[in-house]
């Protein structure tokens, strides 16, 4: 009884090590689970924030290309004003200088309907009418390889990049 008694004592002291060790163990555990909880926690708030700077970002963009086109719209609008003065004829006359100085008499000029006979007032001859709204005109030198533009997006772009 006394052999019986003691095996049995040693089973339960090793029992309460083998639940002890299992105890420790299972906080262990608990404790990495919380950690990496708490990680990707941190990664998720993370990602939520950089998602509402990124949202809040497109949205100015959004704003400033909608400026921008309405200030390109005003733009047009105040070119396509000027085409109908007078001043117009003699803004095309120094241009057509220009052109003629820089690659000489152009072979094919290129111009919208208002443009074409504005230049056909001053003079120059050969003029293809585009209808595809150029506000302006486009010199292509005799062979073909030089363009010159004088058009309200190249003169905005000009303008733009200073």
């Amino acid at each position: 009884m006394a052999r019986e008694r003691a095996i049995l004592e040693e089973a339960q002291e090793r029992a309460a090590r083998i639940l002890s060790k299992a105890g420790q163990e299972a906080q262990a555990l608990h404790r990495e689970a919380d950690q990496r909880k708490g990680e990707l926690a941190s990664r998720f708030s993370a990602r939520e924030e950089a998602g509402k700077k990124i949202s809040a970002r497109k949205r100015l963009l959004h704003a400033q290309d909608a400026g921008i086109s309405a200030l390109r719209g005003a733009c047009r609008s105040h070119y396509r004003q000027f085409m109908n003065t007078p001043s117009y004829l003699f803004f095309l006359a120094l241009e057509m200088e220009k052109v003629k100085g820089e690659m000489g008499p152009p072979g094919e000029i290129r111009a919208d309907p208002k443009t074409a006979s504005c230049l056909r007032a001053i003079g120059v001859e050969g003029i293809i009418v585009e209808e595809t709204g150029l506000d302006g005109f486009v010199a292509v030198d005799g062979e073909g390889r030089r363009r010159m533009y004088c058009t309200f997006d190249s003169r905005l772009e000009k303008l733009w990049k200073r």
